[in-house]
């Protein structure tokens, strides 16, 4: 091969190579994927797979475990019983939307004989009272209650703002505890937004302390610096005498208009 062959060949090579660079630079940016949280990757500057850095999901690491403190059934009418799960999120900036769970009620052999789902949600830094009401046991005597929470759930950063939220209880009085009882309390929205489905959970005390009744009901407007007065009512006398009412109101911050 001749020089002058040679010369044309670099010529042209070098020619080539330019204009694959410039194609390079203009096509790179299109074709590049750039990290996002949902891409199934660890990327940008994620803590874990599509969690933690800026992505609103938080990685296992970053939080505390949800902590159940105790869980109970209570007889509410013959062959039905109310349960409660009563947890803990000590996490102050993170919740979980969308929680699956399940109620698993066992008699003094520890036998299965009834058990209910569920799904809820976990405010940030607060205690919540998971409650399902009115399940079956038919003529069997539940002994114990479990509460199991379904893998997979997911933290969420919860909205700074929602610390701004602020609920109030007043006026708690409780009568005919010895026939029917019927609770009687007022819940205060002191904050400055408009709040939806508001869950109220009661929980009935006795001197040690025991919970010996529970209940829950719903609030489903409850405008900005406004109260309502919500009821409880139980069918039957509580097994003991009640010493104390613990009312526990929870909003879900997950579906909060700010």
């Amino acid at each position: 091969m001749s020089w002058s062959i040679r010369r044309k060949l670099l010529y042209l090579s070098v020619v080539l190579l330019a204009i694959l660079g410039v194609v390079f630079y203009i096509l790179y940016p299109i074709f590049k994927e750039n990290p996002t949280c949902t891409d199934g990757k660890q990327n940008g500057n994620e803590i874990g797979i599509d969690c933690g850095g800026v992505c609103s999901n938080l990685c296992e690491s970053q939080v505390h475990p949800v902590s159940i403190l105790w869980q109970r059934a209570f007889p509410s009418a013959q062959g039905l019983y109310d349960v409660l799960g009563y947890v803990e999120n000590q996490n102050i900036d993170a919740g979980i939307p969308n929680l699956l769970y399940k109620f698993k009620i066992y008699d003094e052999k520890n036998v299965l004989i009834a058990e209910r789902d569920g799904k809820t949600f976990l405010g940030p830094n607060q205690s919540s009272a998971i409650f399902e009401g009115q399940i079956n046991v038919k003529e069997r005597t539940p002994k114990r209650a479990f509460l199991e929470f379904e893998d997979g759930y997911q933290w969420v950063k919860t909205d700074s703002r929602f610390e701004k939220i602020s609920l109030s209880v007043k006026n708690k009085n409780l009568i005919n505890a010895s026939t029917t009882p019927q609770l009687r309390t007022t819940i205060s929205n002191d904050s400055l937004i408009n709040l939806k489905n508001v869950e109220v959970a009661a929980v009935v005390r006795d001197e040690d302390e025991n919970a010996i009744a529970v209940s829950k009901t719903i609030i489903e407007n409850l405008p900005k610096q406004s109260s309502k007065e919500v009821f409880f009512t139980w069918l039957s006398p509580f097994a003991s005498q009640f010493y104390r009412v613990e009312i526990i109101p929870r909003v879900n911050p997950f579906t909060v208009s700010y």
